[in-house]
């Protein structure tokens, strides 16, 4: 087993799993040995949560709290560590955070989710894997309490697919939108029965349709044995666009 060893500006990291690694940080008052007059450095824990190798094989992403403790920001670095790595976003404050992310099949972008810009106010970003530009937001405006949920990577690496209460608070739809945020979003699921949802989907391999199961209205309602949600799960499909 070799470890990806990765030189940062604060020392050394290595990424051998969803672990605590330590690196050595000199942003922490060091520490004088007087018996042997060294300096020594503290030593510092990161903890990376994930990390993924693009398909190409040429970078890894991953999530960690590099910078503060706690605060998982995104960092993107060249496979051989050949160079420090780069934060995909702009530095993080507060309780924000980056949750999960996914790199493109093409390995020329990564999407991310998490609260970047408002505590508790989960958005989708995409940025090129290198960092040579910053993210741009893949969801519309949210309606207060809204969020994004879940998403998917179309396999052509063109287009997000993800699942929000963006329109109105609680009631979740499926968008679609261009991994570079550059057309704005076209909801995919048809207009849903009163308290329904889409509860999940799926993109076809040659990325031109979705599937995805949503409640249908059934008239008068039938009460479902033990009770429960009385308006059953249907499967659609659309068109991706």
């Amino acid at each position: 087993f070799h470890p990806l060893v990765v030189h940062l500006p604060i020392g050394v990291l290595m990424l051998v799993g969803l672990a605590e690694v330590a690196t050595f940080s000199p942003r922490y008052r060091p520490r004088i040995d007087p018996a042997l007059g060294l300096v020594l450095p503290v030593l510092l824990v990161v903890t990376v949560t994930a990390f993924a190798l693009d398909p190409l094989g040429m970078r890894v992403v991953y999530l960690a709290d590099q910078e503060f403790d706690g605060r998982f920001e995104l960092y993107t670095v060249p496979a051989d560590g050949s160079s420090a790595p780069v934060r995909l976003h702009a530095p993080l404050s507060g309780a924000l955070d980056v949750k999960d992310f996914q790199i493109s099949a093409d390995a020329a972008r990564v999407v991310f989710h998490g609260d970047l810009r408002s505590d508790e106010v989960f958005e989708l970003f995409s940025a090129p894997l290198d960092a040579s530009r910053g993210p741009v937001r893949l969801n519309a405006n949210l309606a207060s309490g809204g969020d994004v949920f879940d998403y998917r990577i179309s396999p052509d690496g063109k287009r997000v697919l993800y699942r929000a209460d963006q329109a109105v608070d609680d009631l979740m739809e499926l968008f679609s939108t261009s991994i570079h945020g550059s057309r704005g979003q076209v909801k995919l699921s048809r207009p849903l029965v009163p308290g329904g949802h889409v509860d999940s989907f799926q993109i076809s391999a040659d990325s031109c349709t979705v599937a995805f199961t949503s409640q249908r209205l059934v008239i008068p309602p039938v009460e479902p044995p033990g009770g429960g949600n009385p308006q059953p799960l249907t499967l659609l499909t659309a068109p991706i666009r």
